[in-house]
């Protein structure tokens, strides 16, 4: 089992470099040497879980991989706006024939198989490769053979962001409003002690690449409100605003 902790930063990075702690090489082979993916998450997702998945799924599409994501709890509303076409699969009472499909499981933004659900427990008893992506500290061991668990990452989404720098990935309109609803709602609006400067430079370039506001969103709040197609700039603060203590990190 590989951990891939993070290294404290030298005294000689520069201050982008700096914000990159974690080793993805061996990540990055894994990830070559598989075609077919499995993205999961945590039970009643937020917009990190959402978004890193969301982010990580384009990334991969984009380099000639398939992708699927399989989550126990269903998308909440105000989440929707990351995944417009609905292809986010949720949990019906039975085996979809996903784990099985994959030839490699990737868990985000959760360490704990309890968390998991039922999806869980099916990815478990299937038995594929997995990769862990995730800042929580404790967890069980076992729930990824290869694992990145940064806990001084502000959410998840500064993983998947930094796996994209480190690989190359263009990190196109789509992925940088996943991404930003993923550190908008884990830095409660950059409000958290947990924002910093590694978080914050990320954030200034995500928002230099997320999509512009709609034309149906730059009238006033009541027009903004609507059901129209959205971006992260017009929906990600009612994101943040539903966030819960009890999620927090």
């Amino acid at each position: 089992r590989a951990s891939l902790l993070p290294a404290e930063p030298s005294a000689e990075m520069s201050a982008t470099d700096a914000a990159s702690t974690v080793d993805w090489a061996p990540v990055q082979e894994l990830l070559a040497r598989h075609n077919r993916f499995l993205l999961t998450t945590h039970l009643n997702p937020e917009p990190d879980a959402i978004g890193s998945e969301v982010a990580l799924a384009e990334m991969l599409r984009a380099s000639g991989k398939d992708v699927a994501i399989w989550n126990t709890s269903a998308t909440p509303r105000n989440c929707a706006f990351l995944d417009p076409e609905g292809a986010i699969r949720s949990w019906t009472g039975e085996d979809s024939g996903l784990a099985a499909w994959a030839d490699l499981v990737v868990i985000l933004d959760v360490n704990a198989w309890s968390n998991l659900g039922e999806v869980g427990g099916v990815i478990r008893a299937t038995q594929r490769p997995r990769l862990l992506i995730d800042h929580h500290r404790g967890g069980d061991p076992d729930i990824a053979e290869t694992r990145v668990a940064d806990v001084s990452a502000a959410a998840t989404g500064v993983l998947v962001y930094e796996l994209a720098r480190a690989s190359g990935a263009a990190i196109t309109p789509r992925i940088a409003d996943a991404l930003l609803a993923a550190l908008c709602v884990d830095t409660g609006s950059f409000r958290f002690g947990n924002t910093d400067p590694r978080v914050l430079r990320i954030a200034a370039d995500l928002v230099a690449r997320a999509r512009s506001p709609p034309r149906s969103t730059r009238g006033s709040s009541r027009t903004s409100r609507g059901r129209g197609s959205g971006s992260f700039r017009s929906r990600a603060p009612r994101c943040a605003a539903r966030r819960t203590a009890a999620s927090r990190g």
